[in-house]
């Protein structure tokens, strides 16, 4: 898995441009493996419904079935070690990958760090 995959379509793209994909491409590509219920109860869709979202990103070569412990799980894992984007978006899939990221980045920054013992400054009451 030490290749990035490269998005050179815009069928990829669009595919990563959309909220709950981004989401679970996001937990894939972090290491995580997933089943479609797993997946589901991240993103608050049923299992049924996150099925067909993964089936969909396999068929663009974003993620690949992992193998299962018992045979009956049908896990999930990214299919590289990251992805690559060497073609360039139109201007309306630039703005929603965009989206995306800064809804990425505003839960980042609406996070506030843990403080002292991992308790964050607001629960502590101290203004550090």
């Amino acid at each position: 898995m030490g290749r990035d995959v490269e998005l050179d379509d815009l069928g990829q793209m669009r595919a990563i441009a959309h909220p709950v994909r981004w989401q679970v491409l996001k937990e894939l590509y972090s290491g995580a493996v997933l089943t479609a219920t797993q997946a589901g109860e991240l993103t608050g869709l049923s299992a049924s419904a996150m099925s067909y979202h993964l089936q969909h990103l396999a068929k663009l070569g974003l993620i690949e079935r992992d193998a299962s412990a018992d045979g009956r799980e049908r896990p999930w894992k990214a299919a590289g070690s990251g992805l690559r984007m060497s073609a360039q978006p139109d201007a309306t899939l630039g703005a929603a990958m965009m989206q995306n990221l800064l809804a990425d980045l505003a839960r980042l920054l609406a996070t506030p760090p843990p403080g002292p013992g991992g308790a964050s400054p607001a629960a502590t009451g101290s203004a550090e």
